[in-house]
């Protein structure tokens, strides 16, 4: 399995459980940009980056992301979130959120 394979199957996972919440999401593939995923509701919009991991994760390893999502101008119905997704662990783990 390629990393961009593994990276997008981790993807799916989050977009899956945003979707069981509720969510219309849609997937920016093969993105290099501010979010992996755009998930949207009757209430707010959440643009998320999916990171992943064979081990453990640091938020020293999300520093470049962070600094863009700091960077951006908030609307009152925004929010920003980077989950990482580790094979170690097996689950999802919330290393950012932002709302306005």
């Amino acid at each position: 399995m390629t990393r961009y394979s593994r990276g997008r199957d981790a993807e799916y996972k989050y977009r899956d459980i945003m979707e069981e919440k509720g969510y219309l999401v849609v997937r920016s593939a093969a993105s290099k940009k501010v979010a992996d995923l755009i998930a949207v509701n009757e209430t707010e919009t959440v643009l998320i980056q999916i990171k992943r991991s064979k081990g453990i994760l640091y938020k020293n390893q999300i520093k470049e992301e962070v600094a863009i999502f700091d960077s951006m101008k908030m609307h009152p119905n925004l929010r920003l979130l980077i989950m990482g997704w580790s094979d170690k662990m097996r689950c999802f783990v919330k290393m950012y959120e932002r709302t306005a």
